[in-house]
């Protein structure tokens, strides 16, 4: 009963991109709207060791869709599962800006493993550095982070690391999906048994390669092995 959103991206002559969304009316938004609908969704997910969500989830669900949202993870969380969150934060998707903080907060609180984006965290948060990120998000719980840095590369913190990866040096073409791409090559790492620090060179690895190709989706033979 309804169309997909939509979403256009604009580049500019160093590869750096902006956002134009058509989403208000997307059936993405009333995924949790049913409080019996998203039930049987969690209880199909609750069967997978590890969920991935971002910024974006919050920002185009109802306060009501959120909260049940944080219920349900709290639930699947109670249930041995693991929650990914990279904050991924894009203003113009949030119809209410006194909502974004508690938003993150709450979010935050549930979260195993945090992807984050330092200038994500400056702008929702007024944080003044990487070090301000780190010890805001360990209040808040979170055992495990990995503060992207841009071109710093990332900034691996858990209970028994503290380390700056660096990230690979690339001409970049468009910068499009890039902090996406290392989210997926840091938890594919991950999940084979690798370290936080060995899988953020996994993210890196593959992130110089998509940043080097127009749009997210790369050539397969130009994936990293």
């Amino acid at each position: 009963g309804a169309v997909p959103g939509m979403y256009l991206i604009e580049t500019d002559e160093q590869g750096e991109r902006s956002f134009f969304y058509w989403r208000d009316t997307s059936p993405a938004r009333r995924l949790l709207d049913d409080p019996a609908a998203a039930q049987h969704l969690f209880e199909r997910l609750s069967k997978h060791s590890m969920l991935y969500l971002s910024g974006i989830t919050l920002a185009i669900y109802s306060e009501s869709a959120r909260l049940r949202l944080f219920e349900l993870l709290a639930e699947y969380r109670q249930g041995g599962g693991k929650v990914v969150f990279d904050g991924n934060y894009r203003p113009g998707l949030w119809q209410h800006s006194d909502a974004i903080r508690p938003a993150y907060e709450a979010m935050y609180g549930l979260t195993d493993i945090a992807l984050p984006t330092i200038e994500d965290e400056q702008a929702i948060f007024g944080d003044a550095d990487q070090e301000a990120v780190i010890q805001r998000l360990r209040l808040h719980g979170v055992k495990e982070i990995g503060l992207k840095l841009g071109e710093s590369g990332c900034l691996v913190a858990s209970p028994d690391v503290m380390e700056l990866v660096a990230a690979k040096k690339v001409a970049v073409v468009d910068t499009t999906s890039a902090g996406d791409s290392f989210n997926a090559g840091y938890l594919a790492a991950r999940l084979t048994g690798r370290s936080a620090s060995d899988s953020a060179s996994a993210g890196h690895a593959l992130a110089s390669v998509v940043i080097q190709h127009r749009g997210a989706i790369i050539p397969a033979s130009a994936m990293p092995s």
